[in-house]
């Protein structure tokens, strides 16, 4: 009887541990469901914004999460930036020292590598206050293997995130995000494309319609200039000579549009071609009451483009302007021009209660400005104000060189094999190669180039050394018997691999692409 007395507390307190025990495993189960089930929920969300905003909502439940960002790797400028423009986190440059603000990002960047921080305040990867939880997971976004950036979690309590099955669960979502991100980015080039055509198709039209109206304005124009001139004339006539003039112009800027929508782009003078559209509507935001402040440099702003497809999209831009100015008190419209780093920085500013809608009505604009390797979005340069910025990419010293002119015509006409998946560097180079009067065939993958280089001769192949997939070694393999050269596409502060491998045949040519020194290689490969 002793015997049991003795035996029933610790029969009790084992029945007690297991049942927290499996209370504890329970939860975890639980937690890890959660995660799962997010990580599957992310392929559905329209936008990498989209999805940051669904993991601040849902991962403070889950993870008790006291902060989420998704860093994107954007290739044009080497830096990791912030998902969502109301973000308080700041770009981080690619390259950043142990102890450096953003060094935690970059590292696990670079090593493509879960990075666990269980303590913030000593951690050489968060210096200082950066962040205000006490422990923290970096996590990277593969897709095949190629990072699309970095997922943060900042934790606020609990170590059982560091433990393995947690760890799996987490990059799962970042892989997860990852895919969402590359599809996205694949689904917003075949979009392009369509946008392309769709332009193409409307400029056809334009040109259809301006032709038809040309001929019964001049005559309305004409007419209403001789009675204006009769003895006894209606003041009215004058008015109708100064709107069909104007309507004249309209026809006139159209058809321009209309008849050089696929032109090659030619170095032009970005300054001068804003001063031209300025003093076009000029007389129109007298009329109507609307105050200009102009910040335009006299000297050039050298960039590469369709002067007509450009003209017309910030004719676009300063017409969408235009209309929240009515409605507001302050009726001003604010046009800047301004250098940071490579790239032409235009301001076009407006007061008014809320921006523009940045939505479809957008969406031909701003393929214009993609097609030339530039950007297009809303910002707020002061309360109560709003403003499109525009971002083209300069020329390079040797192309803004006065006398220089437009690109040298080729020695021979170059079909080039461009396999580049990032569309930035894409819509960078293609108008690069199409203005120096060379065939280009842009794909993203190496099983497209081995298939096409099986069918089609080329004179080289430009190829990416962030492929996924299979190996840009192997596609270089592969083109030794097919293509004249191969270039290997690097980025800015990558070493060169092709020279260190000593690849027969192979150059390289660092990103983002200096026209000089792309016009070094073509010239090489011209002569060979």
């Amino acid at each position: 009887m002793a015997l049991y007395f003795l035996a029933a507390p610790a029969l009790l307190g084992a029945i007690t541990v297991w049942l927290r025990r499996e209370k504890r495993h329970s939860e975890q189960r639980r937690g890890l469901r959660s995660l799962y089930l997010l990580s599957e929920e992310i392929l559905a969300i329209p936008s990498a914004a989209g999805i940051q905003r669904q993991l601040e909502l849902r991962l403070p439940r889950i993870a008790q999460a006291g902060a989420v960002t998704i860093y994107l790797h954007n290739r044009l400028n080497a830096t990791l930036d912030p998902a969502s423009s109301h973000s308080p986190a700041r770009s981080i440059p690619i390259h950043v020292a142990s102890g450096s603000p953003g060094a935690g990002v970059t590292a696990c960047f670079h090593n493509k590598t879960l990075l666990a921080v269980s303590d913030t305040s000593r951690s050489p990867w968060l210096p200082g206050a950066e962040l205000d939880t006490a422990r923290v997971l970096f996590i990277p976004m593969l897709a095949r293997g190629e990072p699309y950036g970095v997922l943060q979690i900042g934790l606020n309590a609990n170590m059982r995130w560091f433990q393995e099955d947690y760890q799996a669960a987490v990059q799962h979502m970042g892989n997860q995000i990852g895919l969402a991100l590359q599809l996205l980015e694949q689904q917003s080039v075949r979009e392009q494309l369509f946008r392309s055509e769709k332009l193409a198709a409307a400029a056809h039209l334009i040109s259809g319609v301006a032709s038809e109206l040309r001929t019964p304005l001049d005559i309305i124009q004409g007419r209403a200039r001789q009675l204006s001139r009769q003895e006894g004339a209606s003041p009215e006539l004058a008015a109708i000579v100064l709107q069909s003039a104007k309507a004249s112009d309209l026809l006139s800027h159209l058809v321009s549009f209309s008849r050089h929508g696929s032109a090659a782009p030619a170095p032009l003078d970005l300054n001068a071609l804003l001063r031209n559209l300025v003093q076009f509507r000029e007389q129109e935001w007298k009329v109507r009451g609307v105050h200009l402040e102009l910040s335009i440099a006299a000297e050039a702003l050298p960039v590469s483009g369709a002067a007509s497809q450009l003209e017309q999209a910030f004719l676009d831009l300063f017409i969408r302007s235009e209309w929240p100015g009515s409605e507001a008190a302050e009726r001003t419209i604010a046009v800047s021009t301004s250098m940071v780093a490579r790239f032409a920085v235009v301001h076009i500013a407006y007061p008014a209660a809320k921006p523009h809608d940045d939505s479809a009505s957008l969406h031909a604009v701003r393929g214009i400005f993609l097609s030339h390797g530039g950007s297009l979005r809303t910002v707020t340069p002061r309360p109560g104000w709003h403003a499109f910025e525009v971002q083209l990419p300069l020329l390079d010293e040797q192309a803004i060189q006065p006398g220089t002119g437009s690109p040298d015509p080729p020695s021979r006409q170059l079909t080039l094999l461009l396999v580049e998946p990032d569309p930035d560097a894409r819509r960078h180079l293609i108008p690069l190669l199409v203005a120096r009067g060379h065939r280009i065939i842009p794909i993203l993958n190496v099983e497209e180039g081995a298939d096409l280089l099986e069918r089609f001769p080329f004179d080289a192949v430009l190829c990416s050394d962030r492929l996924p997939g299979a190996n840009w070694v192997d596609l270089h393999r592969h083109s030794r018997q097919k293509a004249g050269s191969f270039i290997l596409l690097t980025e800015g502060y990558d070493e060169d691999p092709a020279g260190t491998l000593r690849l027969e045949h192979a150059r390289s040519l660092r990103k983002p692409v200096l026209e000089a020194e792309l016009d070094k290689i073509l010239r090489a490969i011209e002569v060979e």
